[in-house]
């Protein structure tokens, strides 16, 4: 299943990505499997010979190089490169299908949806939550760590949950910012 897209980047450098959790107990060759990025008409055949381990994380980004310089921590034979596909910017359906056209997975991602407002080019990814939600948590995106992963490490923060400033001159309940913690830490 995918459990984390970077389709909007933030600065000169950086690479639109997406990330495959193989779920299962066994290896899967991912050999001419497709990503497909629906509004472009763009496709995507995996390379013979790429596997990805039982219970791993593997990334497939538009530029392998930029993205192991932003994340140097990253195993390099979990990261395919180089797909050259465009992202769309506002909304898209991606899909993964198996070597016999099958769909294995499918993610649909729109900048009109709340959870994926910073996602949409401010240094967020879209990333799966372990309750089955799709929301921009982290800034700079975590590829090949789950969203439990994170948790352990308390790396969860406060959210800016309400702003309020240049108020109208007949209601001035001045400027503020609200923020909540809705973690237990």
């Amino acid at each position: 299943r995918f459990t984390e897209v970077y389709y909007h980047t933030f600065q000169d450098g950086e690479t639109e990505w997406i990330e495959v959790l193989n779920e299962g107990e066994t290896a899967v060759n991912l050999s001419n499997w497709n990503i497909i990025i629906d509004r472009c008409n763009q496709s995507f055949t995996i390379p013979v010979g790429t596997t990805i381990p039982a219970g791993s994380m593997f990334v497939l980004a538009n530029d392998a190089n930029a993205f192991h310089k932003q994340y140097q921590d990253e195993e390099e034979n979990l990261v395919l490169g180089n797909l050259n596909m465009k992202f769309p910017k506002d909304f898209a359906t991606i899909t993964l299908q198996d070597q016999n056209g099958y769909t294995i997975a499918r993610m649909s991602y729109s900048d009109e949806q709340i959870y994926t407002l910073k996602a949409d080019g401010y240094g967020y990814s879209y990333e799966l939550d372990e309750t089955g939600v799709w929301r921009s948590y982290t800034y700079g995106g975590t590829p090949m760590k789950t969203a439990s992963a994170l948790e352990e490490n308390n790396f969860k923060n406060p959210i800016i949950n309400e702003i309020n400033y240049a108020s109208s001159d007949k209601v001035d309940s001045g400027d503020w910012i609200e923020i909540y913690n809705p973690w237990s830490n």
